[in-house]
């Protein structure tokens, strides 16, 4: 959980909330509420690799902050709509 965290932590200083809860295996999960088509859920594996899940079988690995948003910005399918916070977080970062 620490590194989600310190993975989320442009996000977290724009404003981005976050939900934290167990799935059905137990397993903690992070809700970004990126409010976009798809969601952005992170999981930190023993291995201590993060994953993000989205809608649509969407799943991969996000090594760093640039990574994850791209995950984001994807999720959005070609609408526009997203989070304030998040779009915020998003043109922060170039995008």
């Amino acid at each position: 959980m620490n590194k989600i965290l310190e993975l989320l932590k442009p996000a977290l200083n724009a404003g981005v909330e976050i939900s934290v809860y167990t799935n059905e295996d137990q397993e903690l999960c992070v809700n970004v509420n990126t409010a976009a088509k798809s969601e952005c859920i992170l999981q930190e594996l023993e291995n201590g690799q993060v994953w993000a899940y989205g809608r649509y079988g969407r799943n991969e690995e996000v090594l760093d902050f640039w990574e994850l948003c791209c995950f984001v910005n994807d999720g959005k399918c070609g609408r526009d709509y997203i989070s304030s916070a998040w779009q915020d977080a998003l043109d922060n970062e170039g995008f």
